[in-house]
């Protein structure tokens, strides 16, 4: 299954890294590092935006902080 998972903090990450095991995964997160040492570890593809990790995805996670976030990520307003 093609997943997109915004989101790798403290819950987002080990959920992120289950999913990796078996399906392909693109992470974004807010600190793009964190995205791309996830990825390097996991086979995951790291992407710059949220809604490149959306795409062609059957399914996309969000693990943020809070709805105000959630509402800002999906309406674009942050990167």
């Amino acid at each position: 299954m093609r997943i997109g998972f915004l989101g790798l903090g403290a819950i987002g990450r080990p959920i992120a890294g289950h999913l990796a095991r078996a399906h392909q995964l693109r992470v974004w997160n807010r600190t793009a590092e964190r995205a791309s040492a996830f990825a390097g570890q996991t086979g995951a593809e790291a992407v710059a935006t949220p809604g490149e990790a959306g795409r062609d995805a059957e399914v996309v996670f969000t693990c943020l902080p809070n709805s105000p976030e959630v509402e800002e990520v999906l309406a674009g307003h942050r990167r």
